[in-house]
């Protein structure tokens, strides 16, 4: 196991506003504009002028069959996924979107209707429509860039489901989201539905003896990968055991934190109750080994929970601050004692093998150019993501 100190300062937010969007970056190549949005940057406009081949496919899956009525967004639309395909390249990179979620407790649905609307609805064009779409860090088309990935049939899952992708709501739940008509929190239904799609119909062959899959996910998308990744591995059963399945979690990390004095904002208990509660109130799903390994589930949404029962299932690559800006200091409040914080993380990640992580107040990378590139080389964040997709033997990158 390898350890390294490094000189670092994130090209990331600094969590310093209050946007509760979880992927903000400073850059407007990285910004939390929807991948819709007409940003500017080289990425879209390589993309707009070389046309199809670079665009991403909208995929909405209840659209194509009856079977995924189900994988919907919060206000019943049709969930959807950006895909992008390269049929002669046995590389897949799926990735989770990020962006917070609600509970009415801690996080208001009202409120998050406000902020950040496209999080709670489908893709805004049609199914099949050729996009621009998310183009950026671990999806760049760059081969300088993203040397590992350019080549690779790409997917962003779209994020709509307000529930860290976990949420099995099959009817509408009273929520100030919608106070008539309720939301579905339908998370983990939606990421099924897409594996079941880009089996089916996409060409994620399994018995493909080259098939190599990068599960992926940012921040809330991150939880949702880790959180689904055992589904994922039930539909690749041979890529799985032979190792070519493999889990990268961009801020995904959370430890049952119970410091009084810095709750989850807009509560006063621990952070074990707020997520419990939040569990129930999107009937939400965990990995199931380890929910069955516990007498209290919610142990499963804290890494030292779920992380020994996923790691003993696929590799795992964890990036995540140890004072990060969102899971500390935009739910715990402007004034978290970030010390305190960096302590308690320092003490839950002592187990995890492959480890990229700083002591920076910063949140998700892997979403944007300068992001995907932070660090020194030979261990800039991409680097380390290459050795790790390589086989490499395990490393800790601390900084």
């Amino acid at each position: 196991m390898l350890v390294l100190g490094l000189a670092v300062t994130p090209a990331c937010s600094d969590g310093s506003d209050d946007d509760p969007s979880d992927g903000a970056q400073p850059d407007a190549a990285a910004s939390d504009a929807g991948p819709l949005e007409d940003a500017a940057g080289d990425a879209e406009a390589a993309a707009d002028a070389a046309g199809p081949a670079l665009r991403f496919e909208v995929v909405k899956p209840a659209e194509r069959d009856a079977r995924w009525a189900g994988a919907r967004c919060n206000d019943g639309t049709p969930f959807a996924a950006y895909v992008r395909l390269n049929p002669a390249s046995p590389i897949w990179v799926i990735n989770f979107e990020g962006g917070v979620g609600c509970d009415d407790n801690a996080l208001s649905c009202a409120q998050r209707l406000i902020d950040d609307p496209d999080l709670t609805t489908t893709i805004p064009v049609p199914d099949g429509t050729l996009v621009v779409g998310p183009g950026r860090g671990a999806l760049s088309r760059d081969p300088v860039s993203n040397p590992d990935f350019a080549g690779a049939n790409q997917v962003q899952a779209h994020y709509c489901s307000s529930d860290f992708w976990s949420g099995s709501t099959t009817t509408r739940r009273p929520t100030t989201g919608d106070p008539v008509r309720g939301w579905f929190f339908s998370g983990h239904s939606n990421a099924a539905a897409l594996i079941e799609l880009l089996r089916q119909r996409y060409g994620l062959d399994d018995s493909r003896p080259d098939l190599r899959v990068l599960l992926m996910g940012n921040s809330a998308g991150a939880h949702g990968a880790h959180f689904n990744a055992r589904m994922v591995a039930t539909h690749l059963p041979r890529t799985t055991a032979a190792g070519r399945l493999r889990l990268f979690l961009d801020a995904g990390w959370m430890f049952d934190w119970a410091e009084p004095a810095y709750p989850i904002i807009n509560t006063t208990t621990t952070d074990r109750e707020v997520w419990r509660n939040a569990r129930n109130f999107w009937a939400s799903r965990l990995d199931p080994v380890c929910e069955a390994a516990v007498t209290d589930p919610i142990d499963c949404w804290f890494g030292l929970g779920w992380y020994p029962h996923i790691r003993a299932l696929m590799p795992v690559f964890l990036q995540q601050s140890r004072r990060d800006s969102r899971i500390g200091g935009f739910l715990h409040g402007p004034n978290l004692d970030y010390a305190l914080w960096q302590s308690a993380a320092d003490a839950s990640l002592v187990g995890v093998d492959w480890l990229w992580s700083g002591a920076n107040v910063y949140h998700v990378l892997s979403i944007s150019d300068p992001g995907w590139h932070t660090g020194v080389a030979p261990n800039t964040l991409q680097q380390a993501v290459g050795r790790f997709w390589a086989g490499g033997a395990p490393e800790r990158i601390l900084f």
